[in-house]
C-alpha cells in the first residue's frame, strides 16, 4: 500500500513572496494574509489562535538554510469592525529563517497532522523549490502572489514514495503512522527482537518486495528495496527507542545526562551507517543476478577500498589487462562533501562512477562532480525529482548495468 500526502498534512498553501510581506525596508508587518481557502484547515477562531510552528530557509546552498522554532498567530484583524468582513492573517517574529527570505523565495505554510504549522521559505530558483513545488503538486501559476491552497481532497491525490519520504524527513515532516506501510509492522517486529545487520535487513526487504526482478526495471526494484527497507528499519528503531526511553536516564539523585547524550548520537551513527551500507548491498544483489563480475571493498592502492571493481580486483593489478575494460562503482546513499573521497581510489580508472539516491544534490554540486570526472549513476524515481536541467549528466541504474555488461561481454 501507498501512503499520500494527507497522511502528513491537514493543509498546505503556497505562494511567491512579495517585497511587502518580507522586505524590511518595505514593511515591519510581519504577517502573511489567511485566506478563505487557508482557513479551511486553519480555522476561523474568534480570539488569537497560537500554533507552534518550525521555520526553515531551505537553500542549494546547505551553508545558508536555517530553521528555528516560533509561534505562528492566527488572528482576525477587523475583530474590533463588525461592520467590516473578517480579515484574517498569520503574525510571526522575525527569526533567522524570515530574515534570510527575499521577494521571489517560495512560501509554504503546511499544517501538519499533529496540529504544528511548518513555514517553508525556498530560495528563488533552486532546485529545492523546484522540489517542495513537486512535491505538493503544485506547479508556478499565473499569479504567483496568491496562495494555491491544497487541502484533504487535493493532498489524498498526491502518492508519497521513498524520494518524497526522504524529502519529507529532511523538513522534519516525518510521520510514525503504519496504516499504510508496505509491510505490516505485526510482521516486522515479530521477525526481529532486535534490529539486525543491515545486510538482514536489505534480504528481508527484497524478500517481502512481492516482485520478482525481472518483472520491473531495475532502477525500479532498487527503489522498492529501499523504500521497504527504510519502513522496516523505522519500525525496529522506533521500538528501540521506545524500551530505552521507558528505563530512563534517571539514575538515584542523579539525571544521566552524558548516557543521554551518548545514546543520542548512537541513534544517528547507526542511521547514517545503515543508510550507507543498504545501497551497497542491494547493488551487490543486482550484479549477482545479472551474472556480472565484481570485487567489493579490496584494496587497491594504499589504504583506498573501492566499494566495486569490475570486473575484478586480479584484472585491476594485471598491466596487461586494459585499464578501458576496468570500471570503477562508488556508492553514498548521500553525497555532500563526501563523494570527494573516491577521487583518490582507484588510480587506473580515471572516469569515476558514483550510484547515489540522494534528493538533495544541487546544480553547483552536481556541475562540480561532472567536472571532477565523476559519472553520477542515480535511479530514475530518484532522477525524477530532479529537473531536466539538472539530470541531463546523471546516468540511469539500467544503462550502468549495459555498460559493464558490454565490457565484460568482450573479454569473458
Amino acid at each position: 500500500m501507498s501512503r499520500n500526502l494527507s497522511q502528513y498534512f491537514s493543509g498546505v498553501a503556497l505562494k511567491t513572496l512579495s517585497a511587502v510581506e518580507i522586505d524590511s525596508s518595505r514593511s515591519h508587518q510581519h504577517e502573511f494574509q489567511a485566506t478563505a481557502a487557508m482557513r479551511e484547515f486553519l480555522g476561523n477562531p474568534s480570539e488569537p489562535l497560537q500554533f507552534n510552528a518550525t521555520f526553515m530557509y531551505l537553500s542549494d546552498d546547505e551553508a545558508n538554510s536555517k530553521v528555528e522554532t516560533s509561534l505562528l498567530t492566527l488572528y482576525n484583524a477587523r475583530k474590533n469592525k463588525p461592520n467590516r468582513a473578517p480579515e484574517y492573517r498569520l503574525y510571526f517574529r522575525s527569526n533567522d529563517s524570515t530574515d534570510a527570505a527575499q521577494s521571489g523565495d517560495l512560501l509554504a505554510i503546511c499544517l501538519k497532522k499533529n496540529g504544528q504549522i511548518l513555514v517553508l521559505i525556498v530560495e528563488r530558483d533552486s532546485l529545492a523549490e523546484y522540489q517542495v513545488r513537486q512535491l505538493f503538486g503544485q506547479e508556478p501559476t499565473t499569479n504567483p502572489n496568491k496562495f494555491e491552497v491544497s487541502t484533504g481532497k487535493e493532498l489524498s491525490n498526491e502518492q508519497v514514495s521513498l524520494p518524497a519520504k526522504l524529502i519529507l524527513d529532511s523538513i522534519g515532516a516525518g510521520t510514525e503512522d503504519n496504516d499504510e506501510s508496505l509491510i505490516s509492522a505485526d510482521l516486522i517486529l515479530d521477525t526481529f527482537e532486535e534490529i539486525p545487520t543491515g545486510r538482514v535487513l536489505s534480504d528481508f526487504a527484497r524478500s517481502h518486495a512481492g516482485f520478482a526482478i525481472e518483472d520491473v526495471s531495475i532502477d525500479q526494484a532498487l527503489i522498492s528495496w529501499l523504500e521497504i527497507e527504510y519502513e522496516t528499519f523505522q519500525t525496529l528503531e522506533r521500538r528501540d527507542i521506545s524500551r530505552r526511553l521507558q528505563k530512563g536516564f534517571v539514575e538515584p539523585g542523579n539525571i544521566d545526562v552524558d548516557g543521554f547524550i551518548q545514546y543520542s548520537s548512537s541513534v544517528i551513527n547507526r542511521r547514517k551507517s545503515r543508510a550507507g551500507k543498504s545501497l551497497e548491498y542491494h547493488l551487490e544483489h543486482i550484479f549477482s543476478t545479472h551474472n556480472i563480475i565484481f570485487a567489493s571493498q579490496e584494496h587497491t592502492e594504499g589504504r583506498s577500498k573501492p566499494d566495486f571493481i569490475f570486473p575484478g580486483i586480479t584484472q585491476y593489478f594485471d598491466d596487461a589487462f586494459p585499464a578501458s575494460q576496468l570500471t570503477f562503482l562508488g556508492a553514498k546513499r548521500t553525497l555532500k562533501d563526501r563523494w570527494r573521497q573516491i577521487l583518490q581510489e582507484a588510480a587506473r580508472i580515471p572516469i569515476k562512477h558514483l550510484a547515489t539516491v540522494d534528493t538533495a544534490l544541487t546544480q553547483p554540486q552536481i556541475a562540480e562532480i561532472n567536472e571532477a570526472n565523476v559519472q553520477l549513476v542515480v535511479p530514475t524515481p530518484i532522477a525524477d525529482i530532479y529537473p531536466e536541467t539538472a539530470t541531463a549528466s546523471f546516468m540511469d541504474l539500467s544503462s550502468f548495468l549495459k555498460l559493464v555488461k558490454d565490457r565484460q561481454s568482450t573479454w569473458l
